[in-house]
């Protein structure tokens, strides 16, 4: 089994499936910050055969979009570290309020701050399936960086698939 086979059996197949009970949104919320991140990750090897922290954080600013260069830093340490290490993201700070989060389907796919007047606080918001959506939409748009990270091939599986 290749790489291909590995990442659609993992990943492309099972998490729009999850979709179909709107509680499993964290699992697949959780999954795709690792995609995200192997994605960036593995594009900045092929491309520039670097891949820092700053070159990480500005090609993901430059894929998502995003206006403010302080937002992806922001969102990355709240979702992605917050979630992968605590299982929660994480609380910040921003213009000397809070930055809290707030994850809802009527958000967009793409991390944006939200200034909550009665709270006096920012929050940075996002639709976890959207986002996840947009994980997986990325890996179609370079498939050939799918296996680039030598460190990390994708594991073969022997045996029963199921």
């Amino acid at each position: 089994m290749t790489g291909h086979d590995s990442f659609k059996l993992w990943f492309e197949d099972p998490l729009p499936k999850l979709e179909s009970s709107p509680e499993n949104a964290f699992l697949a919320f959780m999954a795709s910050f690792a995609l995200f991140e192997r994605f960036i990750k593995s594009k900045l090897k092929k491309d520039t055969n670097s891949a820092t922290r700053a070159e990480f954080e500005a090609e993901a600013t430059r894929v998502l979009n995003l206006t403010d260069p302080d937002l992806f830093p922001q969102f990355w340490d709240m979702y992605r570290n917050g979630i992968a290490h605590f299982l929660q993201p994480k609380l910040l700070q921003k213009d000397g309020l809070g930055l809290a989060w707030e994850i809802d389907a009527s958000f967009g796919e793409v991390p944006e701050y939200f200034y909550r007047k009665a709270q006096n606080d920012w929050v940075i918001r996002i639709n976890p399936w959207k986002w996840s959506k947009f994980t997986l939409a990325l890996w179609k748009t370079r498939p050939d960086v799918l296996g680039y990270l030598g460190q990390f091939p994708f594991g073969e599986i022997y045996g029963e698939e199921a």
